[in-house]
């Protein structure tokens, strides 16, 4: 395809898009948003999270209460012959 036939077929879609008066305008603001918030946002980021984790009860740690989660897993103790 040429050059011009590309440029008439662009023409037309640019003229029946903007028929709709408020989804031209839609689009238009919405480019104008993304292009503020675009330079509004900062050049560099800070990838740095800090995470701070609260328990209400530490668990014990005894042989028996591991030996619950395991059978609560479905795992058995080995036997030892």
């Amino acid at each position: 395809m040429n050059l011009r036939i590309i440029g008439v077929l662009v023409s037309k879609d640019i003229s029946i898009f903007f028929r709709n008066r408020f989804f031209a305008l839609m689009t238009l603001l919405g480019i104008a948003t993304y292009l503020a918030l675009y330079f509004v946002m900062p050049r560099t980021v800070d990838e740095s999270l800090e995470i701070g984790l609260y328990a209400r009860a530490m668990p014990r740690s005894s042989k028996r209460s591991r030996w619950k989660a395991c059978a609560w897993r479905g795992l058995t103790r080995r036997r030892r012959w």
